[in-house]
């Protein structure tokens, strides 16, 4: 199911879920939960409650994933609107306008001389 249709705490619980199953990966980090707490300074119960429910405080989160290396993931959840926006950047390319040269033309049934 697509993360817009789930509730709050079906998310949070899902994301405890995933940091639960990245600590104890070979893959990911293999560490236990004392291990973790030992490393980031947090409680073991933090971290179990975070693991179990998905509600820590944003610094809890911020240190599980510093610990693990992930802190990129979570700017990146977000986009960087600190620079121009494409429209922005078209404009700051754009050269300004020129009249084209054309000579001109004779009226027609006029005659000079």
């Amino acid at each position: 199911m697509p993360s817009e249709f789930r509730s709050d705490s079906e998310l949070a619980r899902e994301f405890g879920a995933r940091l639960k199953r990245f600590r104890v990966s070979e893959r990911g980090a293999a560490m236990t939960q004392q291990e973790l707490s030992r490393r980031t300074g947090l409680s073991q119960t933090a971290i179990s409650r975070l693991e179990t429910t998905g509600l820590a405080s944003m610094m809890t989160v911020i240190a599980v994933l510093r610990e693990f290396r992930l802190t990129d993931a979570l700017l990146e959840a977000i986009p960087d609107m600190s620079g121009p926006s494409p429209m922005e950047l078209l404009k700051g390319r754009r050269q300004p306008r020129q009249k084209a040269y054309a000579p001109r033309r004779r009226k027609s049934g006029r005659r000079r001389g």
